[in-house]
């Protein structure tokens, strides 16, 4: 089973980037899980305190739980994509930004 969706690149960083200052306030970076949310063309992403919601084209609607860790790794490698647009697919074990994906035994889809 995976979660599918395609989103702007610009408000997908500009997301990421408010969350991840948020993060360092709330907890030790290592620890924890970041949860995105995906339902009915939006995304949200959810940390302990905080939330981001973005608009986005849902393929496969679900709940990922991604460990702080690698969102604070896919967040570093945003700056590297160029597209107006990525697709995300995040299944079981890993994480994928267009054809580039982060494995880790921590993500999990519910």
């Amino acid at each position: 089973m995976d979660v599918h969706f395609t989103v702007k690149l610009a408000d997908l960083k500009r997301a990421v980037r408010r969350l991840t200052m948020r993060l360092g306030d709330e907890s030790p970076i290592g620890e924890g899980f970041v949860i995105l949310r995906v339902a009915l063309n939006r995304l949200t992403i959810e940390t302990a305190n905080s939330a981001e919601e973005l608009t986005a084209d849902v393929h496969q609607a679900g709940t990922a739980n991604v460990p702080v860790a690698v969102f604070c790794a896919l967040a570093k490698t945003l700056r590297y994509h160029r597209r107006e647009r990525v697709q995300l697919c995040v299944s079981t074990g890993g994480v994928g930004v267009d054809r580039m994906v982060i494995r880790h035994s921590g993500i999990c889809i519910t």
